[in-house]
């Protein structure tokens, strides 16, 4: 298994923390299925797929 690329955690990591301060990141998502306030941010690198899912 490998680790998550630092461009991606980055990105994750700012969308997981803009619902603190009552944002909400441009590539975050509804996860449907899931209730209100579960959100998810889908990033593509280099082929591979890394998902972040979170509440707010």
């Amino acid at each position: 298994m490998t680790a998550m690329p630092d461009e991606v955690q980055d990105i994750c990591g700012y969308a997981s923390h803009l619902p603190q301060s009552s944002y909400k990141h441009s590539q975050a998502k509804p996860l449907k299925g899931l209730g209100a306030g579960v959100l998810e941010v889908l990033e593509l690198h280099h082929g591979d797929t890394y998902r972040a899912v979170y509440t707010a």
